[in-house]
């Protein structure tokens, strides 16, 4: 194996346990991977679940990225272009238990909100329709219904944040 100061992520390791750096939070803007390699996607994302636990983080969780998705059809029978996505363990882009429902208003909806004490974060799936429509590969979108949803999910919550994050890819 290559030395810790060649390989990004056992540098990465090394300085945490060296400095005992602690984070509130972990996010992948998306882009595990690119051309929708499986492997490599679950690759990411176990790493950054082992960074995750070894910064003792709060929370832990991700958007999609266009590289993500076999939206372009390459790997030989895929016929939802975020299956593979939505079958990687820990699960994505929320890990954790009791993250069933956020995961699913994720993908359904194109976004899920998490809140904690005094921060709500938004998880924006900007990807959730790439590949629908011929210029869809160009760029990412939110859609009138999904942002009429958010406004709505937003009149709804009467919660006070000190922090709101909003997370998207691109």
């Amino acid at each position: 194996t290559k030395p810790a100061t060649q390989h990004p992520l056992l540098a990465l390791h090394t300085l945490i346990g060296e400095q005992t750096i602690n984070a509130d939070y972990l996010i992948c803007p998306g882009d595990l991977c690119d051309k929708a390699d499986t492997q490599a996607a679950q690759y990411a994302w176990t790493e950054l679940e082992k960074l995750a636990s070894m910064l003792q983080v709060k929370r832990f969780f991700g958007v999609t990225g266009n590289h993500d998705l076999d939206s372009r059809y390459l790997a030989q029978g895929t016929i939802d272009p975020k299956d593979a996505l939505r079958a990687m363990q820990p699960p994505y882009p929320i890990p954790g238990s009791g993250n069933d429902s956020a995961n699913t208003s994720y993908w359904l909806d194109h976004f899920a909100f998490l809140t904690d004490t005094n921060v709500r974060t938004l998880l924006l799936n900007t990807c959730g329709t790439h590949g629908l429509q011929k210029d869809e590969m160009k760029h990412g979108r939110i859609s009138v219904p999904t942002l009429q949803r958010i406004r709505k999910y937003l009149q709804n919550d009467s919660g006070t944040y000190v922090i709101n994050l909003a997370i998207c890819h691109h």
